[in-house]
């Protein structure tokens, strides 16, 4: 119910804050396979400043966050979690449309946050380690290079790519259980194996034109 109400929230709040704020040339957009694969309802606000430039603010609330509990060529999967994801970026559009239209390059900084609980883990080859709950906090830088356009006059779609550059910071809040029994209740164990880590990232969205 909690996970309902603040979709609600988040769905129907942040729409009338950017229309009351910038009430001509802004885009209201969601991004649909977050929607509807990854559980994660979001929504965010693009503005153009001038003609060419633009500045974006997004806003997710994460029921799902991608994760691997460990073990052989387990690259991850959609985990029940809660938390937030918050992004704030800047556009620069190429070519003769003016913003928010067109070819564009831009620049993006992220902040997520998830909490997941009673998180089996296990080892390179599978064997169960211990249960945990986790908490993961993550900064990422995005450049990104990408396209956005009409599909109507009022209705739009865009995509993106780019390389993510992210640090994050993993604490097991809690073990649970585990196959060591003195384990069992340690808090506070941080986790950072890798430092600074690079992955592709590619977006899709679809937007209402306020104008």
């Amino acid at each position: 119910m909690k996970r309902i109400t603040i979709s609600i929230i988040l769905f129907l709040l942040i729409p009338t804050i950017g229309f009351c704020m910038f009430p001509d040339t802004t885009l209201i957009k969601t991004r649909p396979l977050q929607d509807f694969i990854g559980l994660n309802p979001n929504i965010s606000i693009e503005k153009p400043i001038g003609q060419k430039n633009s500045i974006e603010i997004d806003l997710t609330y994460r029921n799902r966050t991608w994760f691997s509990n460990g073990g052989e060529w387990n690259f991850g999967k959609f985990t029940p979690s809660t938390g937030y994801r918050i992004l704030v970026g800047f556009r620069h559009y190429i070519g003769k449309k003016k913003a928010p239209f067109g070819f564009y390059w831009g620049t993006q900084g992220v902040v997520k946050y998830s909490m997941m609980k009673n998180i089996e883990m296990v080892g390179f080859h599978g064997d169960y380690l211990n249960t945990q709950d986790i908490k993961i906090f993550q900064i990422e830088l995005i450049p990104v290079f990408g396209y956005q356009f009409h599909i109507s006059k009022r209705i739009s779609s865009e995509f993106y790519i780019g390389p993510a550059f992210w640090l994050y910071r993993r604490k097991t809040d809690k073990i649970v259980d585990s196959t060591k029994p003195n384990e069992i209740g340690v808090t506070e164990r941080d986790y950072n194996p890798k430092g600074l880590v690079v992955t592709p990232n590619f977006a899709f969205s679809i937007g209402f034109l306020i104008k």
